[in-house]
Order: C-alpha cells, then structure tokens, then sequence
C-alpha cells in the first residue's frame, strides 16, 4: 500500500511479501538468546543501552577476560552493583555499571563516546559480535527489618491446676446440719385405747319401769258430824 490509510485492513503476524523492487519487509521479533544464562536476560546483539535510539548511552564497565556465556554471567553476577554484561564469546566478557561507579579493587572503563549510562538497560545497538544481557535483580531474600514475635504486655503464668473450691474458705469443717430442736417423738395417746366390747345392750336403757303413783298422804274419811256448823 502507498499509505497507512484506514482502508490497510491486514492484521496478526506478517507471514508473506510482494516482490517490489527497492522495498524490504522486516518482521519484529523478540530477540532469542544465542545461550540462556541465569539470572539474566537476553536484549540483543550488539551493546548494551539505557535507552532505545539517539538517546541511549553506554554502559561503564570491568573487564572480565575470555570468557564463556556462562563463565561471563556467573563472573559478573558476583558484582552487587551490576546492571548486566556485555560479551563475545570466547574474545571478551564486560560486566557493566551504572556511570560513575567504582568497585573496590576493580578498574571501571568509561566508554569513548557516548557515556553515561543510568539505570536499566533497556535495548542494545545492533552492532558487531557481541551480546547484550540484563541483570535481574534477585528477589528480596530479607526482609528489611527482622520480625518480631508480639510479645504478650504481660508474662502469661502457669496457673498450676486446682480442684475448684468456695471462694471462702469454711471458717469450720463442715459438719452435717443439726435441727435446731431435738427431734420429739410422736406423742403418745393420752390414754391407751380399749377395745370396747360389743353388747347387745342399747346404749339407752328403757326408760324405768312404770310405777303406780302413791298419794302423798293416805286417804282420809272425813268422819260425818251430826254438828251443826
């Protein structure tokens, strides 16, 4: 197409070109590493940069000598400060530095031109034999400050078991509860009881047998008097 009008439709992966002449067809793809290396990551070929185009700078470095993939990683890993290595096999190995480093022991290179990396690396120049590499930094294996166990605001004490009791003591040993009165026997009836014997005989006799009435005073016969009154 001669533009990148909304009518270019073609979306995915390019998978084929049109023979044109003067016209090339580059497809992206991430970088395979010629060699794994751990704990790095692969970047590309050519130098390693802190940023991508004109404004990317280069790294300072320790040389390291000839060394392999491995041999070049496992050396540069030793350096805490390391933000990644730069190597052709069997010719040189660079274990590269944030601008203005210094190791202790060690001579740190400045690059001849455009110096001054900083942080991260972040892509690579696609020049010459080399292979760019970026150091993962390990995860945090302390933490930055140590635990401490919550310790209780007072020592917890061994309370040594114990039968509950009363919460007072018994100012006595206990003793089984007396009545306040000795107990009486049941009282005895009064008299003892006599089984009375039936009879036949009403309980009211007959009235007393019927007597003839005597006078008082015996009868007299006035004697008749031939008196005149």
């Amino acid at each position: 197409p001669a533009s990148t009008d909304t009518s270019n439709l073609a979306q995915g992966d390019i998978v084929d070109v049109v023979d044109q002449a003067n016209v090339f067809c580059y497809r992206s793809e991430e970088p395979v590493a010629p060699v794994e290396v751990v704990p790095f990551e692969y970047v590309g070929v050519g130098n390693c940069l802190n940023a991508t185009g004109s404004s990317g700078r280069y790294y300072d470095y320790v040389e390291a000598g000839i060394k392999t993939f491995a041999e070049c990683g496992s050396t540069c890993e030793n350096f805490e400060a390391q933000k990644g290595f730069y190597i052709v096999e069997d010719t040189s190995c660079n274990c590269l530095f944030e601008s203005g480093t210094t190791i202790a022991d060690q001579t740190v290179v400045v690059p001849p031109s455009i110096s001054g990396g900083i942080g991260d690396i972040s892509s690579s120049d696609f020049t010459g034999d080399g292979h760019c590499y970026l150091g993962i930094p390990p995860p945090t294996r302390d933490p930055t400050s140590s635990p401490t166990t919550a310790s209780p605001s007072m020592s917890p004490t061994t309370a040594s078991p114990t039968t509950a009791g009363p919460s007072v003591s018994p100012t006595s040993s206990p003793a089984t509860a007396s009545p306040s009165k000795s107990p009486m026997a049941l009282a005895s009836p009064s008299a003892s009881p006599t089984s009375a014997s039936p009879t036949t005989t009403p309980s009211n006799g007959p009235s007393p047998s019927p007597t003839t009435a005597i006078p008082s005073a015996s009868p007299t016969s006035a004697s008749p008097t031939t008196t005149p009154s």
